[in-house]
């Protein structure tokens, strides 16, 4: 178990993060082919992760080794109060994004970070925490599991261009006054 420094992350960490970022996209699109990889290196993700920096309502902590390199990160932020709205719950948060470099994976690193995100959320008010992870991703369900999480919810996902045309009546449009 090493023992990092977790820290809010600056606009000097910038670059670090962009360049973790996309490895988070390459590790997850070997669980979904989905993922662009080429938006985690455009200025819409460099806006995105920007925001994480600039916004009270969001938090990106990093984790840093003994050189100061950073070596893994959590995006997260609050809910927006129409997202929980129809739950009884005052306050949420959500992980967006959690990241560890392969050498530092199950070392405890991401325990620490997902600990710091608890902290920053109860400082916000957040009752509770929400994650979205891959079916696929059983290590990481196994971590979030270890952590705290139970399967609350699942997303689930129809591909039209390959569903057989239903026996459903076709929509017509209505026509307009």
């Amino acid at each position: 178990m090493i023992t990092p420094t977790i820290r809010k992350a600056s606009m000097e960490d910038f670059n670090s993060i962009i360049e973790l970022s996309l490895l988070f996209a390459e590790f997850h699109h070997n669980y979904d082919k989905k993922f662009k990889l080429n938006w985690f290196v455009s200025d819409s993700n460099k806006k995105w992760v920007s925001s994480y920096l600039q916004d009270q309502e969001k938090c990106l902590l990093i984790a840093l080794n003994e050189e100061n390199k950073i070596i893994g990160y959590l995006m997260g932020s609050l809910l927006a109060k129409d997202d929980i709205e129809h739950l009884e719950l005052a306050c949420a948060s959500k992980v967006e994004e959690l990241f560890i470099t392969e050498p530092y994976r199950s070392s405890g690193l991401g325990t620490n970070l997902i600990n710091s995100f608890f902290d920053w959320s109860r400082e916000k008010g957040a009752e509770s925490v929400y994650l979205e992870v891959l079916k696929q991703n059983t290590r990481g369900i196994n971590f979030y599991e270890k952590n705290g999480f139970v399967e609350y919810s699942s997303l689930m996902e129809a591909k039209l261009s390959q569903k057989q045309e239903t026996l459903a009546p076709k929509i017509e449009a209505q026509p307009s006054n």
